[in-house]
């Protein structure tokens, strides 16, 4: 059966960046909180420094009709690692590739079941800096593999959470959501522990979206739009 192909613009875009001010904005009136060596920032609306545009230009197209180590069905996760191999996780197809920075394929790991190394709907993926892959299973199992697409743990998880990572320690950082007793909808940061029970809960926010970043030792993640939550970390 063909299917139907979607082609990765890897906007692993060349970038020009348009600033219109990249002084920070007067004070920035976020809060900081540690708690046992980990740094939590609740940020103001107003960001920290000021809007730019950008201007995209593509760098690299990956898809084929004819190679199925080329296709993708469904919507697509990628990451980089420090080799700037590309890491495409296909949730249609319930598996990785992994390609060079040029698009040349190199391997594929996971496929649809219920097994060690088997995916089922696949729905979020981290990339730690060792190219260890972590991904978020619709099983409630966060499956996590080496380089070369071998599974080496399985962290079965008591709560459904959106969006993860793990840090060098083992730390794992969950968005969770859930409804208070007004039947309001809420979001929290869950720390869990490598089986799956929940250590600590951290403050609420209503964005979903998530971000992070690793600079000078540290991993910083941030849960939420506007204002959120923002974790740091040691990687």
């Amino acid at each position: 059966m063909k299917q139907n192909v979607l082609y990765l613009l890897i906007l692993i875009f060349s970038i020009s960046i348009l600033m219109y001010s990249c002084q920070q904005n007067g004070e920035w009136n976020a809060t900081v909180e540690e708690i046992e060596g980990i740094k939590f920032f609740k940020n103001p609306i107003e960001p920290k420094f000021g809007s730019f545009d950008l201007v995209l230009e593509k760098d690299l197209e990956i898809g084929s009709e004819v190679d199925e180590n080329y296709q993708f069905v469904s919507f697509v996760r990628i990451a980089i690692d420090n080799q700037n191999n590309i890491y495409a996780l296909d949730y249609g197809n319930h598996r990785v590739q992994k390609f060079d920075n040029k698009g040349k394929f190199l391997l594929s790991f996971g496929r649809e079941g219920q097994g060690p190394e088997d995916l089922n709907r696949p729905s979020r993926y981290f990339l730690n800096e060792r190219s260890e892959s972590a991904i978020l299973d619709n099983s409630l199992i966060i499956k996590v593999f080496d380089s070369e697409g071998l599974g080496i743990d399985n962290i079965h998880l008591k709560n459904r959470i959106s969006d993860f990572y793990i840090n060098s320690m083992g730390n794992i950082f969950g968005h969770y959501g859930y409804y208070d007793e007004e039947n309001n909808v809420k979001r929290a940061v869950l720390q869990i522990d490598s089986e799956g029970n929940i250590i600590e809960k951290y403050d609420e926010f209503t964005e979903l979206k998530t971000s992070h970043s690793i600079k000078d030792g540290e991993m910083s993640y941030t849960f939420g739009g506007g204002p959120g939550l923002s974790i740091a970390a040691p990687v």
